[in-house]
């Protein structure tokens, strides 16, 4: 990672755990922040994905898959801009979605590293159980316990999370592959 890399790394983790701190203490606004925060990152992904098939992709085999895929998300962030009124519904599903599937993805990322014999692989296992945990303890925040502000807690611990695993990616030695 480059030095440029590391001092934005290191800078949009700082971002956000301030905002996650910023919903935890003002959970009124959190719903609308969650939305926000979800809506624009789909829409900046699905453009990415947009501009790579326009630049790069559509020359490629299978580059079609990519705009299609960047519709679908960059479509995805719109319905979910406008949906902002509607209710806690498509905050709850975007998040039970995201916790689950990327606990699942850390959970057999940790089985395969402990199968080629990875140093780490617990701390990845532990954090992919963490993640799934989320999800289901934002099923019952939703469907139980009827709380908004409930989803605005986990959405702030996750986004404390990535905040600080920003920040220690900042600060990690990449290592250096030489070719002889």
């Amino acid at each position: 990672m480059s030095k440029g890399k590391r001092v934005a790394s290191f800078l949009s983790g700082i971002i956000t755990i301030l905002l996650s701190f910023l919903m935890f203490y003002f959970p009124k606004l959190g719903m609308m922040i969650i939305v926000f925060i979800i809506s624009f990152t789909l829409l900046g992904y699905g453009t990415r994905l947009l501009t790579h098939y326009s630049t790069l992709s559509r020359h490629m085999v299978g580059g079609k898959v990519i705009l299609y895929i960047g519709m679908v998300i960059f479509n995805l962030g719109i319905l979910t801009l406008t949906a902002a009124s509607v209710g806690k519904l498509p905050v709850f599903i975007y998040l039970f979605v995201l916790f689950i599937f990327t606990g699942a993805l850390d959970i057999m990322k940790a089985f395969e590293e402990k199968k080629n014999k990875a140093r780490f692989w617990f701390w990845r296992l532990l954090f992919g159980l963490f993640a799934v945990m989320l999800g289901i303890l934002s099923v019952v925040s939703c469907f139980v316990l009827k709380s908004s502000e409930g989803l605005n807690f986990l959405f702030c611990t996750v986004l404390f999370y990535s905040g600080f695993v920003r920040i220690i990616k900042a600060f990690r030695k990449t290592a250096i592959v030489y070719i002889q």
